[in-house]
């Protein structure tokens, strides 16, 4: 088995872009004169180009510009304002950034603005939008799968709603609310060429089946529900814009998924006898997981750090998998399923996601490694010019002379090679000029 492991990592890492295939009817992203665009199905029209793109998360740029949200911080100390989220999507074009993932929501009851004060949503969110064409950019807008019970919550006192409410009752206010917004986006937005492509929201798979009280007193809605759920959501997308793609948003699933869907919370497991509830899977349950989790978009997301333990070990706790090899199997089965995996997340360990070391960058090399070796359209690395988490994490910050940021240059230069390589005929080794802390093939 570690041989067999190690092999995937080697062939994630060694390429030759002339022979690399795509997976046929996937969705793509195409290039014509007027710039980028997305196609649900494959391959891109005549007259286009078939491009693939490594780009980053500005996650927090509809955050950062609204009046309903207090976000720290500008460089300055002070609260961080729209002015700070325009300067980072400036920084990332002028770096040759072409695609960036948003989060479309603002976060827990600050979404309340939606209904309280729509003029002054909308025109926020209009500005935004607009500076995103103007800079030429193109944006995964993360509409929002998270928290719309405690929006509902605040809109009706009384209302005691959880996330499983959400999930399994259409009839629910939180539901309700969510499925109006989803259609009020897409209804508002379909028409911009600055919207790329949908994505449902931000690692909802993570819920499945955990126990209370992260769902209120009751285990967490189950796989299957919430399929079900996506599903739901992706049809009222399509129903409007049936031509861009939607990504999941999910995160790697967790390593134990498959036996925290099949298993008890406690006890013997009758579905996977001598296991338990959070037992690590093997590949092959975790391929049925993950194909199974994603059935209703067609970017396959997946979400993958850097840790600094054993800690996210994948098959084997033994041989610990992590890394370029399970992102490689992910896509891989992908691939079986005529569907193309997005990597909407990606760093190094906590909170050095992008530097400043050699060794904070050695697993986003690796991860753009994988995506010029694989049939992998979109990446978006964790992340750029985080204005509202500059105190608590590292991101690249373009000509900063902060100590923590000092790798923003390197990791520039990795996603600029990364790129074309990608959309030219070049072999060789991404990155090999970096310096190796280990020689570790997975993490």
């Amino acid at each position: 088995m570690v041989a067999r492991y190690r092999a995937v990592y080697a062939h994630s890492c060694c390429y030759l872009l002339g022979l690399l295939v795509l997976v046929d009817g996937a969705a793509v992203i195409c290039e014509n004169h007027t710039g980028l665009f997305a196609r649900r199905d494959g391959p891109c029209p005549d007259q286009t180009t078939n491009i693939r793109i490594a780009g980053a998360n500005i996650f927090d740029s509809l955050w950062v510009g609204s009046s309903g949200m207090n976000t720290c911080c500008n460089p300055s100390g002070g609260p961080a304002t729209y002015p700070d989220a325009l300067a980072a999507m400036e920084s990332a074009a002028r770096s040759g950034v072409r695609v960036f993932r948003v989060f479309g929501k603002l976060f827990g009851t600050a979404q309340t603005m939606w209904v309280t004060n729509a003029s002054v949503f909308w025109q926020e969110y209009d500005r935004m939008v607009d500076d995103i064409e103007r800079l030429n950019l193109r944006a995964v807008l993360s509409i929002g799968t998270g928290q719309w019970h405690l929006v509902a919550n605040a809109l009706h006192p009384g209302l005691n709603e959880t996330a499983n409410d959400c999930v399994r009752n259409r009839s629910s206010m939180s539901y309700s609310l969510q499925s109006q917004y989803f259609h009020d986006i897409v209804t508002r937005y379909r028409g911009r060429p600055g919207i790329l492509a949908w994505e449902l929201g931000n690692e909802l798979n993570l819920q499945t089946n955990l126990p209370p009280p992260f769902c209120g007193d009751k285990q967490c809605f189950n796989t299957s529900e919430m399929v079900a759920f996506t599903q739901d959501l992706c049809k009222i997308i399509r129903a409007l814009d049936p031509n861009r793609p939607i990504s999941s948003g999910f995160s790697m699933p967790r390593p134990s998924a498959w036996h925290q869907e099949h298993c008890p919370l406690t006890g013997p497991c009758p579905a996977d006898p001598h296991s338990g509830y959070w037992t690590t899977d093997t590949e092959e349950q975790f391929r049925e997981n993950l194909r199974i989790q994603n059935t209703a978009v067609d970017w396959w997301s997946v979400h993958l750090y850097k840790h600094r333990d054993k800690h996210g070990c994948y098959f084997d706790k033994k041989s610990c998998v992590r890394g370029g090899a399970v992102v490689t199997i992910a896509a891989e089965e992908a691939a079986s399923s005529r569907k193309a995996l997005y990597v909407g997340e990606y760093g190094g360990p906590h909170p050095n996601y992008t530097g400043p070391t050699s060794y904070d960058q050695e697993f986003p090399s690796q991860i753009l490694k994988v995506q010029v070796s694989q049939p992998i359209p979109l990446t978006t690395i964790w992340a750029w010019a985080c204005p509202s988490h500059r105190g608590d994490m590292v991101c690249i910050w373009p000509n900063s002379t902060r100590p923590k940021e000092r790798g923003s240059k390197r990791m520039i230069d990795l996603l600029a090679e990364a790129n074309a390589r990608m959309n030219q005929t070049v072999a060789g080794t991404l990155g090999e000029n970096i310096p190796k802390r280990s020689t570790a093939r997975n993490d």
